[in-house]
C-alpha cells in the first residue's frame, strides 16, 4: 500500500521509511522461490472474486490432475473515487467485470469456474432493462463462458485477505479506553450494595466474567452517565453500536436502558437516518393480463403545426400493454370523456 500511494496522481512524492520497508519486501520476494505455477491451457480455470467497501480483489488458479489448484495470478486495486457509493452487489459485480478484464488473455474462448460469495451475476443477469454501466457490464459478462458458484466468506480467504486493510500493530495492544472514572465506579459500589452472581473484586471494582470477558458491575446511579459518555464521545452513534461499545467493558443485568435513553436523546432523534424508500410522485401501475384492463387517458391541445387547421387536439389513450393516440377534427374544442 505505501508504494501505491506514491502513484496517487498530484501528490508529491515522498519515500518513507514505510515506502523503504515495501520495496525490500518486494526485492525479496522475487529473488525467493516462485509460488505463482505456469499457465496451462488444458487444466480448468478457478476465478476466486471478493470486494469490500475499498478495494477489490481476485485470484485465478487452475486444478491439475492430481486435483490440487495453483495459483496463476491475483490482482487486487483501490476502488475509485465514483465507485465508492456503490452498492455491495454492484461491487461484487465491479470486481468480476474488472477479473475479467484483467484476466482476459486465459480466459476468453474456454470455460472456467466463477467462486463468489454474493449471487452479484445472477441480480446483474435479472436485472431488467439495464442502462448506462449495468448494460455495458452485461455486454461484457456475456462474451464469456462461465459457471458461477457460491463460496462461504469464510472459506475465501485469500480473496477476502487482499481486499482487508492490515491491523496495526499498536492498534492491537491498545487497551481499551475506560468511559467512566475507576474511582467514581468503586465510590457508587462501596455505597450501595452490589450484588451479581459470581462477581469479584478487582483493582478496588466489583467485576464479573461474562463470555471470556471481564467486566465492570454498573450500578444504577451510573447507568445514565455512562450512556450519555458514549453518546456524545461516539458522535450519537445509536442502539446497537452504542451496546457494543459499552457491552465488552460493563455490565449490569440485561443491561437495559439504551434503548430508551437514544429514543428520548434530541440529536439522535434529530440525526436519524431513514432507512424508508422515498415516496416519488409517480408510483408503477399494477401489471395487466390482458389489454384494455387498465387505462388512463387524457387531452393535449393548442397543437397547430405549420399552421394547419386540423388535428389541434389530440387524445391520448394509454395502456400498460400498449399505446396508441386518436385525433380530433375540431378547432377550438375540449374533448369531453
Amino acid at each position: 500500500m505505501p508504494l501505491n500511494n506514491l502513484l496517487i496522481k498530484y501528490q508529491n512524492w515522498n519515500w518513507t521509511p514505510e515506502c523503504q520497508q515495501s520495496f525490500q519486501k518486494l526485492k525479496d520476494r522475487l529473488i525467493s522461490k516462485p509460488i505463482l505455477a505456469i499457465f496451462n491451457p488444458n487444466y480448468p480455470c478457478h476465478l476466486y472474486v471478493d470486494a469490500s467497501k475499498t478495494s477489490i480483489s481476485c485470484i485465478l488458479k487452475q486444478q491439475k490432475p492430481n486435483g490440487n489448484q495453483h495459483l496463476i495470478a491475483f490482482h487486487l486495486r483501490r476502488l475509485r473515487n465514483y465507485e465508492i457509493n456503490y452498492t455491495i452487489t454492484e461491487l461484487e459485480c465491479l470486481a468480476i467485470i474488472d477479473s475479467l478484464d484483467k484476466f482476459h488473455c486465459y480466459l476468453h474462448g474456454s470455460h472456467f469456474t466463477v467462486l463468489t460469495d454474493h449471487n452479484a451475476l445472477v441480480w446483474l443477469k435479472n436485472f431488467k432493462n439495464p442502462t448506462g454501466r449495468l448494460f455495458r457490464w452485461s455486454l461484457k459478462v456475456s462474451m464469456y463462458d462461465f459457471d458461477i458458484k457460491y463460496k462461504k466468506g469464510s472459506t475465501n480467504v485469500e480473496a477476502d485477505m487482499l481486499t482487508r486493510n492490515p491491523i496495526a500493530y499498536h492498534i492491537i495492544n491498545t487497551p481499551p479506553e475506560s468511559l467512566l472514572d475507576i474511582n467514581e465506579i468503586s465510590h457508587f459500589q462501596n455505597i450501595e450494595n452490589t450484588s451479581a452472581p459470581k462477581c469479584f473484586k478487582r483493582d478496588g471494582v466489583f467485576v464479573v466474567k461474562r463470555q471470556g470477558l471481564t467486566k465492570i458491575i454498573v450500578l444504577k446511579a451510573l447507568r445514565v452517565k455512562l450512556m450519555e459518555t458514549t453518546d456524545k464521545k461516539f458522535g450519537h452513534p445509536g442502539v446497537a453500536t452504542m451496546l457494543k461499545l459499552i457491552s465488552p467493558q460493563y455490565y449490569w443485568i440485561n443491561i437495559t436502558g439504551i434503548r430508551n435513553y437514544v429514543k428520548h436523546c434530541e440529536t439522535c432523534q434529530i440525526n436519524k437516518k431513514s432507512h424508508q424508500r422515498k415516496y416519488g410522485l409517480m408510483q408503477s401501475l399494477p401489471f395487466c393480463e390482458k389489454f384494455f384492463e387498465l387505462l388512463s387517458i387524457d387531452s393535449v391541445g393548442g397543437l397547430n403545426y405549420y399552421n394547419s387547421v386540423k388535428n389541434i387536439y389530440t387524445l391520448v389513450l394509454i395502456m400498460q400493454l400498449g399505446t396508441f393516440g386518436l385525433s380530433h377534427q375540431k378547432m377550438q374544442q375540449h374533448i369531453l370523456i
